[in-house]
């Protein structure tokens, strides 16, 4: 097998595991207002019961409701929770909001958090808005709730994140490695995390360290035409 066929097994089989700890998400300009809005909610001052927290993929929804539920002691649900578990001034978090097909489910949950006292963030993709089919009583219940919104990944956080991914797994990698690799990948968290695993696997297997023709064949193997 040769190098090039290593490196595309490798790039392609190799599991991401991400990291959602507090430690691991970085505050940039991308993500200042969401983590603020979150930093003082909930809280004092007639703030409402539910809160709706809206970005693209790779933006940080995930990552920042993992951090705010570690900060309130909160509880995560699944579109399979009964909402009459809902209990009074506990938080919950919902991810991916926007892929629940039960919007009678939603409509309950809704009602049931502001009803018992309780607070309800909402991370999702999309914007009720931009949901033709969500039933008009949930979508009017979302557009009154708090708002923040998550941005792409600025050049900032790409670049520390990116040093970190490598930094965790004990990887040495030249500044010019990291500055290609920015050039040529996708703006995603999720995508760099795979290309450092992979890149952590071949470097291990075939004794090499990391450098830009090691990264040049990986992004080759995740992007067959070479883009």
């Amino acid at each position: 097998m040769t190098a090039k066929a290593k490196q595309r097994q490798f790039a392609l089989d190799f599991p991401s595991v991400p990291s959602f700890a507090p430690e691991d998400f970085f505050r940039t300009p991308s993500n200042t207002d969401a983590v603020r809005a979150l930093d003082a909610w909930p809280g004092a001052g007639g703030q409402g019961p539910h809160f709706l927290l809206h970005g693209p993929p790779g933006s940080g929804k995930t990552h920042l409701g993992h951090v705010w539920l570690d900060r309130v002691g909160g509880v995560k649900l699944t579109p399979d929770f009964d909402v009459s578990s809902i209990r009074p001034g506990i938080s919950y978090w919902l991810d991916d909001w926007d892929r629940v097909g039960d919007h009678a489910w939603l409509f309950h949950l809704l009602n049931w958090v502001r009803e018992c006292g309780a607070f309800l963030l909402l991370s999702g993709r999309q914007h009720p808005n931009a949901m033709s089919s969500l039933l008009a009583d949930v979508r009017s219940r979302l557009m009154a709730a708090g708002y923040a919104m998550l941005h792409d990944p600025d050049d900032m956080l790409l670049h520390i994140a990116l040093q970190k991914m490598f930094a965790d797994r004990q990887l040495k990698v030249d500044q010019r490695v990291i500055d290609f690799i920015l050039l040529r990948a996708e703006r995603n968290i999720d995508h760099l995390r795979a290309l450092v695993g992979a890149a952590d696997k071949v470097a291990l297997a075939d004794r090499r360290s990391v450098t830009i023709p090691l990264m040049k064949g990986i992004l080759d193997a995740l992007t067959p035409s070479g883009t």
